[in-house]
């Protein structure tokens, strides 16, 4: 009879032999443990593949070549900063012991950018060199955000604490297009602006690339910044939409833009006829339908209000100079929206409330569209104060910095965050005549 062979000390360790050397209690134990290991492994997979289909989450930017060697690659939706920003606590901005990095404050732990005695350097922290606010409007512009912040507005709080790391997610690997006039123009400052550690303080010039497209216009100044991991910031002059659907558009790929990118557009406050307007913009949006899968991802925003002496604030060309800035007739509420106040014209006021006659036509033709917009009307009517002459009566439309720009680019992100997925699906569209 064959006698079963016992496990000795002298027998050749294998992983059978150490099973069998198990009561059948540790055996069912460590069964277990193993399929508990099992379902939490097929969870975080799971969770992960749910992040990268649904959210947008990201792509692993770091592949490797057959040498070895770290190459970058295009990420659309990477959580990792190249810059370590330490995030300030609401309570030391309510207290005004912290300055928000939107609105001009240095990097901690450290800075480098910061101490560079350079244009952008000191422009970027609103100190000189540009259209600056004043200080004393620097402080008030700052009381006022807080005092929302502190009532409960949506999304100031998280304004006030936003870090340039929160924003390089949807920077990183790709170009974000600014495109449109003066109003995107300052917009396009207050986004370098932002994430002014992140470059070397040189503008990049895009005068030969216009000129190769065609597009080349005297001052008007297309520009880009370099950032790194392939990731760039441009903004490109847009006054028309005429400009838009003829010129820039159709060359799009010649300013070496990809499907990954992601392309902020307004064009409205050059149009003061609505018929013009609702005109054109039917042009856009039949020129939008047509080549969508041909285009980078588009974001629209909305138009800010103005503050002229006229009954909704728009500018009027009967107007003479000097320009008179005044409030508008309505309240800017805690949640955001907007009342006529007493003794206001009620038809100004409703139009005021509508958005004006720009959005009014743009919004809802750009919602049927599938494009989201970046609401920034509602926000822009309380800040009247902040203009680049406002003191001289000279302009009330373009705003100083830090004001409403800075509250637009916090929009911004918080528009990009809400479409996520649909970032993403559109960067893999499939046969689109742009590169990946």
């Amino acid at each position: 009879m064959l006698k079963r062979q016992s496990v000795t000390p002298e027998t050749p360790f294998s992983p059978s032999n150490e099973f069998r050397r198990q009561s059948p209690k540790q055996r069912r134990l460590q069964s277990w443990w193993l399929r508990l290991f099992l379902i939490l492994l097929s969870g975080v997979l799971g969770w992960q593949i749910w992040k990268l289909a649904v959210t947008g989450h990201q792509l692993n930017p770091w592949h490797f070549n057959q040498l070895g060697h770290e190459t970058v690659h295009w990420s659309w939706r990477g959580p990792t900063c190249p810059l370590e920003y330490k995030r300030h606590q609401w309570a030391d901005i309510q207290a005004g012991r912290k300055r928000p990095y939107l609105f001009g404050g240095q990097q901690e732990p450290e800075c480098i950018n910061c101490d560079v005695d350079a244009l952008w350097s000191h422009f970027c922290q609103f100190k000189s060199h540009g259209p600056v606010c004043a200080e004393w409007e620097q402080k008030k512009v700052m009381k006022q955000l807080v005092e929302r912040a502190t009532a409960g507005s949506p999304g100031m709080q998280e304004m006030l604490t936003l870090t340039p790391c929160d924003l390089w997610p949807w920077l990183r690997g790709r170009t974000l297009w600014l495109v449109g006039d003066s109003m995107m123009q300052q917009m396009s400052k207050a986004a370098i602006c932002f994430m002014y550690e992140f470059w070397d303080l040189q503008i990049k010039p895009l005068d030969n690339t216009t000129r190769a497209a065609g597009l080349y216009q005297d001052s008007l100044g297309e520009f880009c910044i370099e950032m790194p991991e392939d990731s760039r910031i441009c903004h490109l002059r847009v006054n028309t939409v005429a400009n838009l659907t003829q010129r820039v558009l159709p060359n799009f790929s010649k300013f070496t833009g990809k499907i990954s990118d992601l392309m902020v557009v307004n064009v409205g406050i050059w149009y003061s006829r609505p018929a013009h307007y609702e005109k054109d913009m039917a042009e856009f949006a039949e020129y939008y339908a047509a080549h969508k899968y041909n285009l980078p991802y588009v974001v629209w925003r909305d138009n800010a209000a103005q503050h002229f002496a006229t009954p909704t604030g728009e500018f009027g060309l009967r107007l003479a100079m000097p320009f008179v800035c005044k409030p508008l007739n309505v309240t800017l509420h805690s949640d955001n929206t907007l009342t006529p106040q007493q003794n206001c014209d009620a038809a100004a006021a409703e139009d005021i409330m509508q958005g004006g006659f720009r959005n009014r036509i743009a919004n809802p033709l750009v919602s049927s569209l599938g494009i989201p917009i970046v609401q920034t009307w509602n926000l822009s009517v309380p800040m009247w104060e902040y203009y680049h002459h406002v003191a001289e009566k000279g302009d009330c439309t373009h705003s100083c910095h830090p004001s409403g720009y800075q509250v637009w680019l916090y929009q911004l992100h918080a528009t990009i965050t809400s479409v996520a997925g649909d970032l993403r699906r559109h960067a893999l569209t499939k046969n689109s005549k742009l590169v990946f």
